[in-house]
């Protein structure tokens, strides 16, 4: 898979959210996508159900490309190598430097 669309990876973001992601997980996601936010962490652990709601409001189909490529990285770590290219509307992974050589 060499690119994945925008709103695919919305979808994909969600489901993490909702089902894989531990609490620590979820406030750096809403870290991101809440940068103005400065609630500290133990405020952020009290209700981490709510959190993940907020989280998950927040993962909505208008979110723009920059945005889903950061809160993709912090989601898919294994899989941060990615770049939004808004001319096709889809994340694209980067080649591993490594690879190419």
């Amino acid at each position: 898979m060499n690119t994945i669309s925008r709103l695919e990876a919305i979808r994909q973001l969600r489901e993490r959210v909702e089902t894989v992601l531990s609490t620590d997980d979820v406030i750096e996601v809403h870290r991101e996508l809440s940068p103005e936010d400065g609630t500290d962490r133990t405020t952020l652990e009290r209700d981490p159900e709510g959190l993940k709601n907020q989280v998950l409001s927040e993962l909505v189909d208008q979110l723009d490309g920059v945005t889903v490529e950061e809160v993709w990285s912090v989601v898919f770590p294994e899989h941060r190598r990615v770049e939004f290219d808004a001319d096709s509307d889809v994340l694209k992974y980067k080649t591993n430097p490594a690879a190419v050589a």
